[in-house]
């Protein structure tokens, strides 16, 4: 009897090894029959040369269709947008149109692309590339940049370049960033957030070369806080969403600083590290920088600031704001008879941050204070950072 048991013990495993192998045979044989493309094909040439870019699917692209049962009936429905998604997709991934830039220095640029390199017929005119007005809010995370966002959206000469907040971090292609900024007019700038983009290599060289495309007519905006706030910041989000495996934050603050070269929190609020690349970039006139205290204590001031920037008609007053019932952040005036609500939900920000302890606050003030000092003396202004 037991011996029977040891048999069909035995066999389940066989059968179950077998079973693996057998998946793992047929999914090999699927994946080596699936075309994927690391290089750009020539126009009437099936090869490829080789490039530092890998295909993504964007927005625009159809999904590929994997599914036996809806094949056929999806492959009837995009019948007559056939002709059209292939010339799509040649004109991203195949067509001299699409070009691709980058670098891993960040005190390095790409050699800037021509503009005759690039072919933007089908989107729009070259007159119309000229005269895109574009302004950036290039970070820093967890120092106000969303709620810059909704203050600016409402100036009537800005137009929200809404889908590109978090894409210029993606080497799509020159011109699939151009094509989706919103048509304005000569007063009226085109905008859009990307906090990630302040210290990533392959964004500064996108956006170089979009300014150059543009005719340099890009405005970039920063908001700096204080370095200790924005660390403290920072470990309470981390903490919203992981409240088990992360260590409290005076552990926390060790690990970052016994690692300073590799934690991702530390990098972003070293400012002076970043600083001087930009400005090489665009020049000392198309940068604006603002203190988060001014523009959580004072915002219509720093909306001004921002408006005689861009050059924009005066709209923001003291008046367009309205102080939270609860915590010390303003939201904007809904536009309603009394003007007495915000536009947004008044208790969506400022979260309570965590406790910490007055000696693990010095040691942050000990550590930032040496890139704070360098960065006084770049921007030539001193903060009340102590």
């Amino acid at each position: 009897m037991r011996r029977r048991y040891i048999v069909a013990i035995w066999l389940v495993l066989g059968l179950t090894l077998m079973t693996i192998l057998m998946y793992n045979i047929f999914g090999v044989s699927k994946l080596s029959n699936m075309k994927t493309t690391f290089g750009v094909s020539k126009r009437n040439n099936t090869k490829t040369t080789d490039c530092n870019c890998i295909k993504i699917r964007t927005p625009d692209e159809p999904t590929n269709i994997t599914s036996r049962d809806t094949k056929e009936e999806k492959m009837s429905t995009h019948k007559e947008n056939t002709d059209t998604n292939k010339a799509a997709e040649q004109r991203h991934y195949g067509e001299p149109g699409y070009v691709f830039v980058g670098t891993k220095r960040m005190n390095m640029f790409p050699k800037t692309v021509n503009q005759s390199d690039l072919d933007f017929s089908n989107y729009f005119s070259d007159a119309e590339v000229k005269k895109r007005n574009l302004v950036l809010l290039g970070g820093v995370m967890k120092c106000g940049t969303g709620t810059m966002k909704t203050f600016l959206k409402e100036h009537p000469s800005i137009r929200d370049a809404v889908g590109l907040q978090v894409f210029f971090t993606y080497n799509f292609g020159i011109q699939w960033y151009l094509k989706r900024l919103p048509k304005c007019k000569e007063n009226e700038w085109a905008f859009t957030r990307c906090t990630n983009c302040f210290m990533n290599t392959d964004s500064l060289s996108l956006i170089n070369n979009i300014n150059e495309l543009i005719g340099k007519r890009l405005k970039l905006l920063f908001i700096i806080r204080n370095p200790v706030e924005r660390m403290i910041s920072h470990y309470t989000q981390l903490k919203a969403g992981n409240k088990t495996l992360l260590p409290p934050i005076g552990h926390w603050i060790k690990e970052q600083i016994s690692n300073p070269n590799t934690s991702g929190a530390l990098q972003k609020t070293r400012y002076i590290d970043y600083f001087p690349v930009w400005y090489r970039m665009v020049g000392d006139k198309n940068i604006l920088v603002l203190e988060h205290e001014e523009f959580v204590n004072t915002p219509w001031i720093a909306m001004q600031r921002v408006e005689k920037h861009l050059g924009l008609n005066p709209f923001f007053n003291e008046n367009s704001f309205l102080l939270r019932k609860a915590g010390k952040y303003y939201c904007y005036k809904t536009k309603g008879p009394q003007m007495e609500e915000c536009s947004h939900n008044p208790n969506s920000k400022g979260r309570i941050h965590v406790d910490i302890t007055e000696k693990e606050r010095t040691i942050l003030r000990d550590y930032f204070r040496p890139f704070n000092e360098r960065l006084f003396k770049f921007l030539n202004v001193r903060y009340k950072w102590e």
